[in-house]
Parts: C-alpha cells; sequence; structure tokens
C-alpha cells in the first residue's frame, strides 16, 4: 500500500508539474487526480489522451504513480431523468478512460450525487 494525497490537498492554482512537484516534497508516494470543472491541476471532460500522456509523463518523472481519479462533477445515476442519468454515466466513462490511460487503478464516485 502506498501513502497517496488528493491533488486537492495542493493549492489550485498549481498546474501539474508544480502539484507533483509538491506532492512527492511532501512524502507522498501516489497522488489521486480530480475530473473537475476546471482549475490549473483538473482534469476535465475536454482532456484528451495527448493531455494525459503529458500529465503521465510527469507521473513518471516524480515516480508518483496516479493511485485514482476522483471527480466533483456528475449527478445522479439514479436520477428519474433521463438526461441527468445520462450526465452521470458519461462522467464515470470519462473517469474510467482517465484511469486507464494514467494507469490508476480505482475511480471514486458518488452515485447519488447531485
Amino acid at each position: 500500500m502506498k501513502r497517496s494525497v488528493n491533488a486537492w490537498a495542493v493549492g489550485a492554482d498549481y498546474g501539474f508539474e508544480e502539484t507533483f512537484s509538491k506532492v512527492k516534497a511532501a512524502g507522498f508516494e501516489a497522488i489521486e487526480l480530480n475530473l473537475d470543472a476546471g482549475g490549473a491541476h483538473a482534469l476535465t471532460m475536454e482532456t484528451t489522451a495527448a493531455d494525459l500522456e503529458k500529465i503521465a509523463e510527469l507521473s513518471r518523472r516524480f515516480e508518483l504513480p496516479v493511485s485514482g481519479i476522483s471527480t466533483s462533477i456528475g449527478g445522479n445515476i439514479g436520477s428519474k431523468d433521463e438526461a441527468e442519468r445520462e450526465e452521470a454515466k458519461n462522467v464515470v466513462k470519462k473517469q474510467l478512460f482517465l484511469a486507464k490511460h494514467l494507469g490508476a487503478s480505482a475511480i471514486l464516485t458518488v452515485p447519488g450525487a447531485g
């Protein structure tokens, strides 16, 4: 088991490189990244595989694996509203895409959020 911290623990104004650097310097062995609406070190619904390769390079350079993908966006996957359910499903699918490309073994989602 590796000691990991969520990127939200680092100031939101820091980019990915600064975030990885600060997390490594603090003695953590892994980092959880976040699918978010925006921010300097946020993954978004628009994040591409090419973007993820740059982040994966930082992960390798700092020897700080991505342990998981959290999210602050989404919706209620159990909602009666079909559009809200679809939005929530798309968020989970994006989290899985991000996790696959960054080598994370977990995602954190709240199915009834929203």
